[in-house]
């Protein structure tokens, strides 16, 4: 019965899909250009030991820079394109990444 489940999950996570606002939110904040289809695709495909990793980066970086968003935003822009580099995926992914992981 729990082999079932965890396929279930992981079969559900699978078809997540981010939606159209998420898409532009993560572009806006991260100042990319990714289309919704490139952002979903790295998404789905980026393995779930690579997000935590990539999102714990993120957190870390943030946490440590606290600075108010206004004076802040470049350098959370950087911090982003840096870790998003590492895992071969664009900023805006990762913006999708690390606020799926606060949401747990």
């Amino acid at each position: 019965m729990a082999l079932f489940f965890k396929k279930l999950t992981s079969f559900q996570e699978l078809i997540m899909m981010l939606s159209a606002k998420q898409c532009e939110l993560a572009r806006v904040m991260t100042k990319d250009t990714i289309s919704d289809i490139q952002m979903n695709a790295e998404y789905q495909t980026m393995p779930d030991t690579d997000k935590t990793i990539a999102a714990d980066q993120i957190d870390s970086l943030l946490k440590e820079h606290n600075m108010p968003f206004d004076k802040g935003i470049d350098l959370l822009q950087d911090d982003f394109a840096k870790v998003a580099s590492q895992f071969q995926i664009s900023p805006a992914t990762l913006f999708c990444v690390y606020m799926a992981s606060k949401n747990k």
